[in-house]
């Protein structure tokens, strides 16, 4: 017998009776995390399909982008060989005109 009237067994019975109780309430929260897992991890797959999908689109106009800058350099650089013509043409023009002058 312990102090305060109860047997040995007694006493292990009520300390493993709190063991219990804790057992559960600690079950309870991680049925609770588990939960909330699930949840966060269908929330972060969603996440990540919607980055995905605007990744995809990035990819998409890079690749218009790129078409349409290899276009423009292309009607670029005609512009400046036309421009360089038209200068080196006035410039023999007026060379010509001074010197017969």
């Amino acid at each position: 017998m312990s102090g305060n009237g109860k047997t040995y067994t007694e006493v292990l019975l009520d300390v493993y009776e709190k063991i219990d109780v804790v057992e559960q309430r600690i079950t309870g929260k991680l049925d609770a995390t588990i939960r909330d897992n699930a949840d966060f991890k269908a929330r972060l797959a969603a996440g990540d399909e919607k980055f995905a999908a605007t990744d995809d689109k990035i990819a998409a106009c890079y690749k218009t982008l790129n078409k349409d800058i290899a276009d423009n350099k292309k009607t670029i650089e005609k512009v400046r060989n036309l421009n360089t013509f038209i200068a080196l043409l006035g410039s023999t023009i007026a060379g010509i005109i001074g010197v017969n002058k």
